[in-house]
C-alpha cells in the first residue's frame, strides 16, 4: 500500500526538518563589539540615530505601555526619535499617543490604509540613519534599542529581527496555547535565520537601515497582501544578498499580550496564513506547504480510518512524532523565557495545532480572508 509510504516519508522529511532548525536555533552570534549609547551625550557621534516607528489601529488599551517603554530606552535621547503612525484609529489611541512629550504623531493619508501603508509613510517622515519597528501592543525593556542597534551593526544591508515573547493575563488554554507556540515560533525563526532553511522575521520586533528599505522598496509588489510587512522584506534582504540577523537576547525580547478569544486568534492566524502565497524564498513557502499537509494528514487519517482501520495507527505513530518534535522545540523557547511547561500542555497544543490549522486551510479554500486586527 503507496499511502504509509508516502506519509511516513513525509513526517520524516518535514519533522526532520524541523529537527535542523532546532539545532540551528542553538548557534548563538556575536553581530557587532559593544558601542556606547547609553544615555548620555559622551560618544554621541559614533552612535547611529535611531526612528522607532508604531504603526497602530485601535490600540488605546496598549499604547500607553508600549510608549511608556520605549521612553524608559536607555539611548542618547538626543539620538532617539518615536513616531506613532495612526492608521485612522476610531478610539482615543492618537489622543493617549499625544499626551506623550518627544513622540511624534502622525496621522495616516486618506486613501492609504494598514500596516504596511503606515510603516511606509513612517519611513518617510523618519530621521534616524536606522529604523526599528515595534507593534502598539507590545513593550520593551531598558536595553531593547541598544540590542536591537549592535546586532545591525554598521551594515547597511542587515535587517535584524528578535523574539517575541506572549504574556499570558489569564490562565486559560488559549492564551496558554498562545505562549508556548510563540516560544517554538522563536526557536523555528533562529533556526530557520541561522541555517537559510527558512526565512522568517516579527515586524514586532525589526531594525535595519532607512537606506536599505528605500533601496529594496519590499513592499511594492506585495501591498495587497494584508499581512507581511515582515516576512516580505526579510525575503527581499535575502534575495538580493543582503543577511537577516536573529537576535537571541534577553535584552532583545518584546513582549505582548494573547489574543483572548477563539475568534480573534482565527483571524490573526489567517492573516498569518494568507500571505504566504506570496512569499518569494521557495524553502521558505515548501517548508509551509509541508506543514499544512502535514496537519491535513492528521484528519484524512481519521477520516479514513473508519474504513480501514489500521490508518488509526498511521495516525498514532504520527501524532506521537509531531508530540515529540513539539515538545522537543517549546521547551527550548519556554526557557529563553525562563518559564516551565509541562508535556501535559504540550500534547495538548500539539493536538489542538491540527484541529486549528485544518479550520484556517478550509476558510481560506472558501475566499475569506483576514485584515489588519480591526479591519
Amino acid at each position: 500500500m503507496m499511502v504509509p509510504v508516502f506519509y511516513f516519508i513525509l513526517l520524516f522529511l518535514f519533522f526532520g526538518v524541523q529537527i535542523y532548525l532546532w539545532w540551528s536555533s542553538g548557534e548563538l552570534k556575536d553581530y557587532s563589539p559593544e558601542v556606547n549609547t547609553s544615555n548620555n551625550e559622551q560618544g554621541a557621534g559614533d552612535v547611529p540615530t535611531v526612528t522607532v516607528l508604531v504603526p497602530a489601529q485601535n490600540e488605546e488599551q496598549s499604547i500607553g505601555r508600549c510608549l511608556d517603554s520605549l521612553k524608559r530606552q536607555n539611548y542618547i535621547s538626543t539620538h532617539l526619535q518615536i513616531i506613532m503612525i495612526n492608521d485612522h484609529s476610531t478610539d482615543q489611541t492618537a489622543t493617549i499617543a499625544r499626551s506623550y512629550s518627544g513622540v511624534q504623531v502622525i496621522d495616516q493619508k486618506e486613501g492609504f490604509l494598514g500596516k504596511k501603508a503606515a510603516i511606509e509613510y513612517g519611513v518617510k517622515v523618519a530621521t534616524g540613519q536606522v529604523v526599528l519597528t515595534m507593534d502598539a501592543d507590545c513593550e520593551a525593556g531598558e536595553d531593547w534599542v541598544n540590542s536591537m542597534i549592535r546586532a545591525v551593526g554598521e551594515d547597511h544591508h542587515v535587517l535584524a529581527t528578535g523574539p517575541v515573547w506572549m504574556v499570558p493575563d489569564k490562565s486559560g488554554f488559549l492564551q496558554k496555547y498562545q505562549e508556548m507556540e510563540q516560544a517554538a515560533l522563536n526557536v523555528l525563526t533562529c533556526g530557520g535565520i541561522n541555517s537559510g532553511v527558512v526565512l522568517s522575521a516579527s515586524g514586532a520586533n525589526m531594525a535595519y537601515f532607512r537606506s536599505l528599505f528605500y533601496e529594496l522598496d519590499p513592499y511594492a509588489d506585495n501591498q495587497n497582501v494584508p499581512s507581511g510587512d515582515d516576512v516580505f522584506f526579510a525575503h527581499q534582504v535575502y534575495l538580493s544578498g543582503g543577511e537577516v540577523r536573529f537576535v537571541l537576547e534577553q535584552a532583545a525580547m518584546v513582549y505582548t499580550s494573547p489574543v483572548v478569544s477563539y475568534t480573534a486568534f482565527i483571524r490573526q492566524r489567517m492573516r498569518w496564513a494568507g500571505k504566504s502565497s506570496g512569499y518569494s524564498h521557495w524553502p521558505t513557502k515548501l517548508y509551509l506547504v509541508g506543514f499544512g499537509i502535514v496537519n491535513l494528514s492528521f484528519v484524512f487519517l481519521l477520516i479514513a480510518g473508519v474504513w480501514k482501520p489500521i490508518f488509526y495507527s498511521y495516525l498514532f505513530y504520527g501524532l506521537l512524532i509531531k508530540f515529540i518534535v513539539d515538545y522537543l522545540i517549546i521547551y527550548t523557547g519556554m526557557r529563553w523565557g525562563n518559564r516551565p511547561v509541562c508535556w501535559q500542555d504540550v500534547l495538548k497544543a500539539s493536538l489542538f495545532q491540527v484541529g486549528y490549522v485544518v479550520y484556517v486551510t478550509i476558510l481560506l479554500v472558501q475566499g475569506k480572508k483576514g485584515g489588519w486586527k480591526n479591519d
